[in-house]
């Protein structure tokens, strides 16, 4: 099975998975493709390449904010340290656009003064 995402017009940004430990992962859903084979869920785009075991997956939804938590827009500092699933800072961005053109894909946890969220380039 597979199947090409897309949202119409820029509403819905981000696909956020909620995962069966209760935790929330966004990955961008622009020109992503998911496919799914032997339980597991692949997700490729110029911007993500990972997977979940599917046994792992409690529910997905089309969002406009990168944690399903807070829209990260309309944050009024969203200046935010993005940290590696290892605690290693890679940097301090203005904005999560910032910070998805200077990372490289994967998952990170990003912390401003007052929040923080999980998001996956």
């Amino acid at each position: 099975m597979s199947a090409v995402s897309f949202a119409q017009g820029d509403a819905f940004e981000w696909l956020t998975f909620s995962l069966t430990d209760g935790s929330e992962v966004a990955v961008a859903a622009e020109n992503l493709s998911l496919n799914f084979s032997d339980g597991v869920l692949r997700l490729s785009s110029a911007s993500v390449d990972t997977s979940f075991d599917v046994a792992n997956l409690r529910s997905m939804r089309f969002t406009s904010d990168a944690s399903g938590i807070a829209d990260v827009e309309a944050l009024p500092a969203a200046r935010a340290e993005y940290f590696t699933v290892a605690g290693v800072s890679a940097g301090v961005f203005d904005s999560v656009d910032d910070a998805r053109a200077a990372l490289t894909s994967g998952m990170y946890i990003a912390r401003s003064e007052s929040r923080s969220w999980k998001v996956m380039f």
